[in-house]
This record gives structure tokens, sequence and C-alpha cells, in this order.
């Protein structure tokens, strides 16, 4: 199956996550390792417009 077009985002501290969130809080998805999100994602269970990724942030780089 093929996954759904979303933005991907990688800010750089928790302060630019949470604004990232409430931009549009109702279509972001967090993203911290993603296994489980792919397997949504592919079934079609999730459809966010922009995931929001952890890696980046020191401190929830390391989340999983």
């Amino acid at each position: 199956m093929r996954v759904p077009d979303f933005e991907y985002l990688e800010p750089r501290s928790v302060a630019d996550a949470c604004a990232l969130l409430a931009e549009d809080p109702e279509g972001s998805a967090l993203f911290a390792g993603g296994t489980d999100m792919m397997v949504d994602l592919k079934l079609g269970a999730t459809r966010p417009r922009r995931v929001v990724s952890l890696r980046r942030i020191p401190g929830l780089d390391d989340l999983h």
C-alpha cells in the first residue's frame, strides 16, 4: 500500500514543535520512531496533513 502524502517537519526545539502543532492541531501527528505510525498510514487508519518529527530535538531524540 502507498503512504498518503503529508508535510514532514523537523523542528529543533520543543517550542518550535509546539508552535507547529498549534498551527494545525487536528491535522498534525507527532513522529517519534514511527513504526506504529507507518503501519497506520499504510492501512489508512490515520491521514495527517503534517507529521512533526521529534528526532532533532535534544532530549527527545531518543524516544521510541
